[in-house]
């Protein structure tokens, strides 16, 4: 997904916001928050999340607190709609009256329902998008920023990146391992369990994208074979929204030498 891509759905968010913000704030709703996600299929959400500024009424005894929040939607399918918080155990859960239509976000992943389908699936908050040069490693990527990158101060030609990634720590990075044979023999030598391997080709370069279980941790990694160097590309989580940037991430990868 291109700068253009964030650029133009930057826009269309502000427009949204906009126009509804005169209708809610006759009814002592105040914008907290606004977001866009980027859904399967090529769908998109606008969204705005008020408050009320009303103090809700206390609950009955042995009742959780109701929440008294509103999230305006715009659906990439044309529909503007409007849906009360209801109360939720995990992440936030906003819904109309007949339950029909539901719009979940936990963190900065999201979904819709209709009618107990998942009609946007898979939504990731879209962030600006920040660029990352690693000059001695001769390698360049795009990250979200919500994330840092920075050149790993142990070998430079590595990097590392992440939420509050630095140059001795991050969720993922790269790592450069020259006078290599193969993609197989170097995975052969790294002590993990590797599942789900499939073929990859980023900048013209062929490679795998593989899952990892290891102690202690688990993720996924692109290893990419470039004249006799390998280039191995992960990130130690496997939370979807992590997976998710991640994804974006190495398809923005690219040599510069």
């Amino acid at each position: 997904m291109n700068k253009k891509y964030w650029i133009i759905a930057a826009v269309a968010v502000a427009i949204f916001v906009a126009a509804i913000v005169v209708l809610w704030r006759a009814s002592g709703l105040v914008l907290i928050a606004k977001a866009s996600y980027s859904c399967d299929g090529g769908k998109t959400i606008s969204a705005a999340f008020y408050k009320n500024k009303q103090t809700p009424p206390a609950p009955a005894p042995g009742e959780p607190p109701k929440p008294n929040g509103v999230a305006a939607l715009a659906l990439s399918d044309g529909r503007k709609l409007a849906l009360g918080q209801t109360v939720s155990a995990d992440g936030s859960r906003y819904a109309n009256a007949d339950e029909s239509m539901v719009f979940w976000s936990k963190g900065y992943g999201a979904f819709v329902m209709e009618q107990g389908t998942t009609t946007y699936s898979n939504c990731i908050q879209i962030f600006p998008i920040n660029s990352f040069t690693n000059t001695d490693g001769g390698y360049a990527f795009e990250f979200p920023s919500i994330w840092n990158a920075a050149v790993n101060q142990y070998n430079k030609d590595n990097s590392l990146f992440g939420p509050d990634a630095t140059g001795t720590s991050g969720l993922g990075g790269v790592e450069v391992f020259k006078n290599q044979k193969s993609i197989d023999s170097f995975l052969g030598g790294v002590s993990a369990k590797y599942s789900g391997k499939a073929d990859i080709t980023i900048d013209g370069v062929s490679g795998v994208v593989v899952s990892y279980q290891a102690y202690p941790q688990s993720g996924e990694e692109v290893v990419l074979f470039r004249s006799g160097t390998i280039y191995n590309i992960y990130i130690n989580s496997v939370q979807s929204d992590d997976l998710a940037y991640f994804e974006r991430l190495v398809s923005s990868f690219k040599f510069i030498k």
